[in-house]
């Protein structure tokens, strides 16, 4: 009997959380990943002057990873929506709170807080939630301003013969506007399961034939992995890894 293939994974993730991620999949489940970013991330420089501001609210790490190139003052409190976000901001040496959810989770964090002084939301050009208008509406003053853009890009021609192949392909998909781009794509899916990091990553990819959909719990890595790990083919794989053992 001829043993299964090992799935592969496709991270189409901006390269530096992707090719971090790929660590992680391969720590856990010993599978390889191809790295195919659909976005690319340009810095922007804003005209406004940052140091104005005492409370920065940061809704990405690539965000968070601009602070000390955009000159913001380490007397600022940050406002995270994640722990890899926050953990960003604090290795930059930031002190940040951490949401521990999504952008509602944060808006309910600052809104909670209520801190003092001017607040700015830095965020890319595409964004979700409406966060400083919200804010501003519930009666905390905010402002935001556009820190990156988020460039799409086409799927590498290994990406693209990894799902038109026989091979299984394990897709996690982080944000709707990647699902969105990889929707339009016209490539094939009939071998992929994909795991979705909210419900509204997923709504973007009601139109492919994805063999299986997983939502992850929550919106951050180790419940992403935990999806993965659902999933019927790296089930499979680690039982029979557990059976040679």
């Amino acid at each position: 009997m001829t043993q299964a293939a090992a799935p592969l994974c496709l991270l189409t993730r901006p390269r530096d959380d992707a090719e971090r991620f790929a660590v992680k999949v391969r720590q856990r489940f010993g599978v390889k990943s191809i790295v195919s970013p659909l976005l690319k991330i340009v810095p922007i420089r804003p005209a406004l002057n940052l140091a104005d501001f005492d409370v920065v609210i940061l809704t990405s790490v690539q965000a968070a990873r601009q602070l000390s190139d955009l000159e913001i003052p380490k007397t600022v409190t940050c406002f995270a929506v994640g722990r890899s976000t926050a953990d960003t901001a604090r290795g930059l040496g930031f002190q940040a709170h951490d949401a521990q959810g999504d952008v509602e989770a944060l808006f309910e964090l600052v809104r909670s807080v209520s801190p003092k002084g001017n607040l700015i939301h830095l965020r890319g050009e595409h964004s979700r939630g409406r966060l400083a208008e919200r804010l501003t509406e519930a009666g905390l003053p905010c402002e935001e301003t556009v820190v990156y853009q988020q460039i799409a890009q086409a799927l590498s021609t290994t990406a693209i013969e990894a799902l038109a192949g026989d091979t299984i392909v394990v897709l996690p998909l982080f944000s709707p506007r990647t699902a969105r781009i990889l929707a339009g794509t016209s490539v094939s899916f009939r071998s992929t399961y994909g795991v979705a990091m909210s419900a509204a990553v997923a709504d973007e990819l009601t139109s492919l034939s994805i063999m299986d959909m997983r939502i992850a719990t929550a919106p951050n890595q180790a419940a992403m992995l935990e999806a993965m790990g659902e999933l019927e083919p790296i089930r499979s794989l680690l039982e029979r890894r557990s059976m040679q053992s």
